[in-house]
C-alpha cells in the first residue's frame, strides 16, 4: 500500500517527473497541488508537450486529478505553419496513417485551434487521430469531436465481459480491483489500484476493447 503523501510532496514529485522527462521542456510549467488535484499552468513550446506534461503528472502516485491549463507559446524564432498549412498537414498525416486511413474525418483550423469532426470505428482510433495531429507545429489546441460508431454491434453486457476479461489477462493490472459498468457503450471504471501507472494501464486496456464509445475513469490510487 502506498504511503499517504502531502500536497507538497506530490508537487515535488510532479516537478521531478517533469524534469526527468526529456521529451518535455518544463521550464515554463508551474505546478500546484491541492487535496491530491494537480493544476498545471504556464507555457510549453508545442501542443504535444502539453499532453505529455499531463500524462507525467498522472504518473505520480497519489494524484487523483489533473487540471491542465498549460498554454502553447511558440518561440519567436521558429516559423509557424498557417492555418491552411496546418489543415493540409493534418489531413495528410491522418490519410497516410495505417490505423486511420479511410476513416471519415474532417479537419478545420482557426488560429491554431484544430477541430476534428466525423466518425471512427473504435475509441482508440479517436485518441490516435488526436495524437497524430498534436505533433504538428502550429497547433495550439485540439477539440476532438470525433464520434465512435462501432462497426460491430455489441450488447453492453458483452462489452463489459470483454473488458473484464482483458483487465484480468493484463500482466500489468490487478483486474479484480477494477469495477466495470457499461451503458450504451459508455464505460464507467471504479475501484482502487496501487499505483498511478496501473490506473493509466487500465485506461489503455479498456480503450482498446471493441464496442467502447467513451470512458468515464473514476479509478482511484490507494
Amino acid at each position: 500500500m502506498n504511503i499517504c503523501r502531502t500536497d507538497e510532496q506530490l508537487k515535488k514529485n510532479i516537478v521531478d517527473q517533469l524534469f526527468w522527462d526529456d521529451s518535455i521542456d518544463a521550464s515554463g510549467v508551474k505546478v500546484e497541488v491541492s487535496n491530491g488535484k494537480a493544476t498545471l499552468s504556464g507555457n510549453v513550446l508545442k501542443y504535444s508537450a502539453k499532453d505529455a506534461a499531463s500524462s507525467a503528472a498522472w504518473l505520480v502516485n497519489g494524484i487523483q486529478d489533473v487540471d491542465n491549463r498549460l498554454q502553447v507559446q511558440f518561440p519567436s524564432n521558429i516559423p509557424i505553419l498557417t492555418d491552411e498549412e496546418i489543415q493540409r498537414k493534418a489531413i495528410e498525416v491522418l490519410t497516410w496513417n495505417a490505423d486511420i486511413h479511410g476513416l471519415t474525418i474532417s479537419v478545420s483550423v482557426t488560429e491554431g485551434l484544430v477541430i476534428l469532426d466525423g466518425t471512427v470505428a473504435s475509441y482508440w482510433q479517436r485518441n490516435k487521430a488526436e495524437k497524430l495531429v498534436s505533433d504538428i507545429l502550429g497547433v495550439v489546441d485540439i477539440i476532438n469531436q470525433l464520434i465512435v460508431v462501432p462497426t460491430e454491434l455489441l450488447t453492453d453486457q458483452t462489452v463489459a465481459e470483454n473488458i473484464q476479461t482483458a483487465l484480468k489477462n493484463s500482466p500489468h493490472i490487478d483486474g479484480s480491483a477494477v469495477k466495470v459498468s457499461v451503458k450504451d457503450g459508455i464505460v464507467r471504471l471504479k475501484g482502487s489500484v496501487p499505483t498511478s501507472h496501473d490506473r493509466m494501464q487500465a485506461l489503455i486496456v479498456v480503450g482498446n476493447c471493441r464496442g467502447v464509445i467513451d470512458i468515464i475513469n473514476e479509478i482511484r490510487v490507494l
